[in-house]
């Protein structure tokens, strides 16, 4: 997923409100009502009811966007975002191994696949197999085992009326992410990087309750579940040594049965919010 419309979401309410302040009455309204129609939200995800495919998902994540609804009412809420969740390398994680013995049966031999192709999808069940633990390492830095991190999108909505709660929709992708050495596929390489992405689709309801007021801004502190399901069936596996790149779809070599025993990839949980808007 390409970063170009985070980079649209942070410059968006600029834009608007530079076009905005090239009338001299409207930029009297604006710094007196301090009505700039930006969203911000961080939150910690706790997974309850984790994936059957693997136990990774807890961890911070960050969301930026626009609230457009601010214009009509200060109490209203209906922000348009991008979030970044991150990996949840404090937490030991491992792939499930009845989904590591399933990956491997299901192999198909395929005579189109090259021999770069083919090393990296046999080489992905032997990581899958055996990385498991924490991750305490900087960035850029090989990791013990593979962990989760989302990029999605969304909106938000909050109407002002009484016991109304937060509402999310949000889509984007799951990836579980692994660095190892360079030596994994080919010899002389700086690093090698594995990832099974698969499509996200999530939902989240939560109360929050306004803990502080700065120019006339509220920021409040929210508690609420979230339900996420992946699609497995048009999952790929991703590779990257710093100069090839393959992304591999994995009903191109994975049996049918697999791809539908593992085609929805549920998790549930709880998330502590903070919300500046």
């Amino acid at each position: 997923m390409r970063f170009n419309y985070f980079i649209g979401v942070f410059l968006f309410p600029f834009l608007v409100n530079a076009t905005i302040i090239k009338d001299s009455s409207s930029l009297k309204s604006i710094s007196s009502n301090h009505k700039f129609p930006f969203y911000f939200s961080a939150g910690y995800k706790l997974p309850v009811v984790n994936s059957k495919i693997i136990n990774s998902g807890h961890g911070l994540s960050l969301e930026f966007g626009i609230n457009p609804a601010q214009y009509l009412s200060k109490n209203s809420l209906i922000a348009f975002f991008g979030g970044f969740s991150f990996q949840d390398k404090l937490w030991a994680t491992s792939f499930n191994k009845n989904f590591v013995n399933d990956y491997l049966l299901s192999f198909n031999k395929n005579d189109k696949f090259s021999q770069l192709d083919s090393s990296i999808i046999y080489t992905s069940y032997n990581l899958f197999s055996d990385k498991s633990g924490t991750s305490l390492t900087i960035p850029g830095c090989e990791t013990k085992s593979f962990h989760n991190y989302n990029m999605y999108y969304g909106l938000l909505i909050h109407l002002p009326l009484k016991i109304f709660p937060y509402f999310k929709i949000y889509t984007g992708t799951t990836r579980s992410y692994f660095q190892g050495n360079g030596n994994l596929i080919a010899m002389q390489k700086d690093f090698n990087i594995f990832e099974l992405r698969r499509r996200l689709i999530g939902t989240e309801i939560f109360f929050a309750k306004t803990v502080f007021k700065y120019f006339k801004r509220k920021s409040k502190i929210g508690l609420g579940v979230y339900f996420e399901n992946c699609n497995f069936y048009n999952s790929s596996l991703y590779f990257y040594d710093g100069a090839i790149t393959r992304n591999i779809l994995i009903k191109s070599f994975a049996t049918k049965s697999f791809l539908e025993k593992y085609k929805n990839e549920f998790v549930l949980g709880f998330k502590l919010n903070f919300l500046f808007s």
